[in-house]
């Protein structure tokens, strides 16, 4: 589990996110990663079995303290990737799209 966990923050890494901190209240155990000039914001937890959440940059500080329950039924969010779910080759896919866009 810790070297999965450790896999997925150095996948996240190597996207040079600009910036960094760490969830509250409903995002407990997650990690903020923050690319400015992707205009996302990416929080990945340290528990296995749960989902990578990918957040635009605006209002993301306002989304991240909500509850997960919430963030899903409002749709805040705009992206999850399962950690069970060919995780990294999605990731990968959907950062690789992002930044050929920009």
């Amino acid at each position: 589990e810790n070297k999965a966990y450790q896999k997925r923050l150095q996948i996240l890494k190597e996207y040079n996110p600009d910036i960094r901190g760490k969830g509250s209240n409903g995002f407990y155990g997650y990690i903020v990663f923050g690319f400015s000039n992707l205009d996302i914001v990416i929080l990945e937890t340290m528990y296995a079995g749960h989902a990578t959440y990918v957040f635009s940059t605006e209002n993301f500080e306002t989304n991240i303290i909500k509850d997960k329950q919430t963030v899903l039924n409002s749709k805040l969010h705009e992206e999850r990737f399962f950690h069970h779910d060919n995780w990294e080759l999605k990731l990968k896919k959907f950062m690789d799209k992002k930044i050929k866009k920009n």
